[in-house]
């Protein structure tokens, strides 16, 4: 047995992991509730007053054509902005330039999340 057969092994593929069931705090579940009882043309005016993790998971069940306008409302006027102050602590070292494609494509990947699920 050469010395290289003996120390070079395979790598053991690691299995994918599930998914482990969502927790969250009974205030918010008792948001997502109350919000989920009402009409969807009521949860824009609701949402400044939900916690962002309540207005995220509505978002999530915006999934039909007419419901694009009131996803895009939620996440222009609740989820952005409360995302801004965030990504720019998190951006300060680099030129505004950088800065604002930085907050596009957080922007444009809390849409896509909202849209298709996680990735």
């Amino acid at each position: 047995m050469s010395f290289q057969s003996a120390t070079s092994k395979k790598p053991v593929p690691s299995k994918p992991r599930a998914k482990a069931a969502v927790s969250r705090p009974s205030e918010i579940e008792a948001e997502i509730r109350q919000a989920l009882a009402k009409e969807r043309g009521a949860w824009l005016e609701m949402a400044p007053q939900l916690k962002i993790e309540t207005v995220i998971h509505l978002t999530r069940h915006l999934k039909e054509p007419g419901d694009a306008k009131l996803l895009g409302d939620l996440l222009e006027r609740i989820v952005f902005p409360a995302a801004t102050p965030i990504v720019k602590a998190n951006s300060k070292s680099v030129s505004p330039t950088d800065q604002a494609e930085i907050l596009r494509e957080v922007f444009t990947r809390i849409t896509a999340a909202s849209m298709n699920g996680s990735q």
